[in-house]
């Protein structure tokens, strides 16, 4: 075993010796390779320390050559402009009209570029080279300069405004060509003007001052004649007390022109200065302003001096410098401040003519020493009148004096303070309060009729001689309100309408005292030894409509007093020969006949005689017999009445138009109130509100209450329409509307019992005033298939806000006097116009529709206007649309409004002929039969009393 083991040992030993070797061999090449790498660092430290000074002298030699070679660059820009300077000389030199302006102005821009490099340069070498280029510039803008100036001068001319205002031509502007050339000079010299502002030697603003020089001279010139003509044409002659009439003077001539010429002066500024066209717009018409500044002041001077004449004068600056600010402000965006100082004086002394005007009336009113004898007016009624309708003309700048002065701070001299605030300049619809307008107006009319009332007492011995006085001064006012539209709108409306009528009735009151006497001896308790003599008769001045108003109030009174007396004493004779002398037709004769022309007194004799021959008989006895109506006469309702009914009859109940509004919106408010409560349909709240007004017209709220009146139209209602409810339901659901649940009580209680019983003893009344007419409308079916035919969605804001104003329209007394179609169209459009989707073809398409349906515009715009005047008062909060802001109400009056002016289109409709003037209820001054409300002959003729 011994052999093959140290076969092996010895193989693996052979190995070993193998590796040793190469281990030395290896140990021995490292060695050798230190030594070199030892001796490679020796020598590249030995190359570095050789090189290094080398490479860092030739980096400096670089940056040398680069700072040489832009030395040289600059040597050759500092050589062009002076190379340019032999070339532009020649150019600049020739000026502009030989070398042509588009060569100069290259030359010229050349020329600024070199100075503005030279200036850069920094460099003292060139300052002689930059004074000889500046000199060489500055010439060759004060060329340009002259020919910018000789330019504008061309068209500077002063021109006569008149001439464009009256031929209704375009004021002119600069020629295309002229305004061309201007449009490349000016960039030139404002270029030139920015460079030597830089020097510290001139200003940038040379075209700009040259033409603000020239086109103000221009533009003062030409409106100077017309300033000099505003002042002479508005002073006044020595003596003279007219009224300024809007017009006269030529200050609206002279504003005319001020907004054509700085309009057309706009366009200029516009196309020559683009960016800066509004300030240079307003140093070229500072002139101008200044001039217009001036001339205000001096009319406004003569305003202060004749105040009460002369202050509509102001009132017609105010009006059109506002025009005007706002067209000069909306094109060119400028001078509105320059507007607002100017006019400023004239403003401070329209709000002083406020309690100027007041104060005055009030000193003229007791200054009068003597009052006509018979009654009649003084002039001062009809200036103040004719003061009011000049006012009225200018209720623009009025109203907005009187918002800021304040309600019934007119009355004080506070309000001629000057005013610290800016101009309003803006007149907007949420600034407007009509009615502060209105309340001057009638604290004028008051001031005057207080004093007027205070000399007729001192100096009128008796009370009807007071009475006429003031009814004709009453007149006087009334009729120069009706006559004039604008006067009209602010005090032939309620509630400042009323303000008139109450000295009215103080006049009439005071007259008729006189006619108590008479009227004593037709009751039965008769005095038959009088004194030895009557009262003297009184030769009295009456307006026409005083005595038209008269004998119908002495008519009113005599008329039943003596009926009642003929049918119980005029057959009393038992042959004593002793005879009522006058009939009642012939009483009624007479007493239409006092104040009546000699014509309709015959023709109203010829009636009588007729009617007497037509009506009456004799019996045995040889008396005459009761007049009656004729056999085939029948009595049935109109469906219909007018406004001067409607007025009729509440003048006849007692009711004021305050009164009556208020009654009847707290009417028709408890009636929706109670229907909603118990869930009765829309078509049983139109029957009740529509019973409960006809009730309203013929009987007086001191006869009963408004809620019983209510409560009994809707009982009356639910029977009509067959929504059958007992009275007691009916008190029990307004009952509980007012107190918590727990509380409510059932209709079988007790306490309903009283009221039950008053609401079936007005059922008849209710009937009665009606007429026993059954028909009523219900305009809410037709308003939804007119919006279907529109094109409206069943849910739509048109469709909803609609149906809601078909509601609202029984608040209104418009049911009794328009048709379902005239109601349904007028939803339809206030919805549209408070959406604002009403336009002039939607207007011209529905109006094609009225013929269809026999109606009218005037018919449509009253009921229009009756909604408006119901959501633009205090009631509006009782309403469906009292979400609604007062200021959209506003704005759609507004256009309905002029559109009345446009088309001559009464407030109300007037009746067709004069069957629908008298009095509903009236005693039948023929057969003493009481004509019901509402009825009219089969005949077509009227009954003694007046139909619905």
């Amino acid at each position: 075993m011994a052999g093959p083991k140290n076969a092996a040992f010895a193989e693996e030993s052979a190995e070993v010796e193998v590796l040793l070797a190469s281990l030395a061999k290896t140990t021995e090449l490292a060695k050798r390779i230190a030594s070199s790498l030892s001796r490679l660092d020796a020598s590249g430290r030995i190359v570095r320390d050789a090189i290094g000074p080398i490479y860092s002298n030739t980096q400096q030699l670089q940056i040398t050559s680069r700072n040489i070679d832009k030395v040289n660059e600059a040597i050759e820009k500092l050589r062009q402009p002076l190379d340019a300077r032999g070339q532009e000389e020649g150019v600049i030199r020739a000026g502009p009209k030989q070398a042509g302006l588009p060569a100069y102005l290259g030359a010229l821009k050349r020329v600024d570029r070199a100075l503005q490099d030279l200036t850069s340069s920094n460099l003292r070498s060139n300052q002689t080279v930059i004074s000889e280029f500046h000199s060489l510039l500055t010439m060759g803008t004060n060329q340009l300069v002259d020919l910018y100036r000789s330019t504008l001068e061309e068209e500077a001319s002063p021109i006569e405004p008149l001439h464009y205002i009256t031929k209704k031509v375009s004021f002119p502007t600069l020629a295309q060509d002229n305004m061309v050339l201007l449009g490349q000079i000016i960039p030139a010299i404002a270029s030139a003007g920015a460079t030597a502002s830089r020097l510290g030697q001139r200003d940038e603003d040379v075209a700009v001052r040259i033409y603000t020089q020239v086109r103000g001279d221009y533009i003062q010139q030409s409106l100077e004649n017309l300033a000099m003509a505003s002042v002479s044409t508005a002073k006044r002659q020595a003596g003279s007390t007219e009224m300024y009439k809007q017009g006269s003077s030529g200050i609206g001539t002279y504003i005319t022109g001020i907004e054509a010429m700085f309009l057309a002066e706009k366009e200029n500024t516009s196309r020559l200065f683009r960016h800066e066209s509004s300030q240079v717009l307003a140093l070229t018409c500072g002139k101008a302003m200044s001039t217009f500044a001036k001339t205000l002041a001096e009319l406004n001077n003569g305003i202060k001096s004749h105040m009460l004449t002369d202050c509509f004068l102001g009132y017609e600056i105010l009006e059109l410098v506002t025009t005007l600010v706002q067209t000069i402000d909306q094109r060119t965006g400028a001078m509105r401040a320059a507007f607002s100082d100017a006019v400023r004086p004239v403003r401070e002394t329209a709000r002083s003519s406020f309690p100027e005007i007041l104060t005055q009336t009030k000193l003229q009113a007791e200054a009068i020493q003597t009052l006509p004898p018979d009654g009649n007016t003084i002039p001062l009624v009809s200036q103040t009148a004719m003061r009011l309708q000049q006012m009225s003309t200018f209720d623009r700048p009025l109203l907005a004096m009187l918002a800021s002065i304040g309600e019934g701070n007119w009355k004080s001299h506070a309000a001629a303070a000057p005013s610290s605030s800016t101009l309003a300049l803006d007149l907007t619809l949420s600034t407007e309060n009509p009615a502060l307008l209105s309340q001057y107006f009638v604290d004028v009319v008051t001031t005057l009729l207080d004093e007027l009332q205070k000399q007729s007492t001192a100096q009128h011995r008796t009370k009807p001689l007071q009475g006429i006085f003031l009814l004709n001064s009453v007149a006087v006012l009334h009729r120069s309100i009706n006559s004039h539209e604008d006067l009209s709108r602010y005090l032939a409306i309620a509630p400042h309408s009323q303000k008139l009528e109450l000295y009215r009735k103080v006049g009439s009151s005071a007259y008729l005292a006189a006619w108590r006497e008479p009227s004593a001896h037709l009751l039965d308790t008769i005095s038959t030894k009088g004194g030895s003599s009557g009262p003297r008769p009184l030769s009295l001045h009456m307006e026409k409509e005083v005595k038209s108003a008269v004998s119908r109030e002495i008519q009113g009174m005599i008329e039943p007093l003596y009926a009642r007396f003929w049918d119980r004493y005029h057959e009393v004779d038992k042959g004593k020969g002793k005879v009522v002398k006058y009939s009642k037709a012939d009483l009624i004769g007479v007493l239409a006949g006092l104040y009546l022309p000699k014509s309709s007194r015959r023709r109203l004799d010829d009636k009588s005689k007729e009617n007497k021959s037509m009506m009456s008989g004799a019996t045995n006895g040889g008396t005459a017999d009761r007049v009656r109506r004729l056999p085939n006469y029948v009595q049935v309702a109109d469906a219909y009445i007018f406004q001067q009914t409607i007025d009729e009859r509440l003048k006849r109940v007692g009711v004021t138009q305050t009164r009556e509004d208020s009654m009847r919106i707290a009417g028709v408010q408890y009636i929706d109130q109670v229907r909603r409560a118990l869930k009765l349909p829309v078509r049983t709240f139109n029957t009740a509100c529509m019973y409960f007004h006809k009730f309203r017209l013929v009987h007086s709220d001191s006869e009963y209450s408004y809620l019983d009146a209510a409560a009994a139209s809707l009982f009356t209602a639910c029977k009509i329409e067959d929504t059958l409810k007992k009275s007691r339901d009916i008190l029990c659901a307004a009952h509980n509307l007012k107190i918590a649940r727990p509380d409510q009580l059932s209709p079988d209680d007790p306490m309903f019992e009283p009221a039950s019983r008053i609401i079936i003893g007005l059922e008849r009344l209710m009937l009665e005033a009606a007429g026993f007419d059954f028909r009523s409308r219900h305009p809410q079916g037709l308003v939804v298939n007119l919006l279907k035919r529109f094109g409206y969605e069943r849910e739509s804001r048109i469709s909803r806000l609609a149906y809601k104003v078909s509601i609202d329209l029984y608040r209104t007394l418009a049911p009794l006097k328009q048709t379902t179609a005239a109601l349904a169209f007028t939803c339809v459009e206030l919805a549209e116009r408070i959406e604002g989707s009403w336009d002039s073809t939607r207007a011209a398409a529905v109006e094609k529709e009225y013929a269809g349906w026999g109606i009218s515009r005037a018919m449509v715009m009253e009921s229009l206007l009756d909604l408006l005047d119901l959501y633009t008062t205090n009631f509006r909060n009782h309403t469906a649309l009292s979400h609604i802001s007062l200021d959209t109400f506003l704005a759609v009056r507004i256009p309905l409004n002029s559109e009345c002016d446009r088309q001559r289109i009464p407030r109300y409709t007037d009746s067709s002929s004069a069957n629908h003037a008298g009095i509903a209820g009236s005693t039948s001054s023929q057969g003493g039969i009481r004509q019901r409300l509402g009825e009219r002959g089969r005949d077509g003729t009227d009954g003694e009393g007046v139909g619905m």
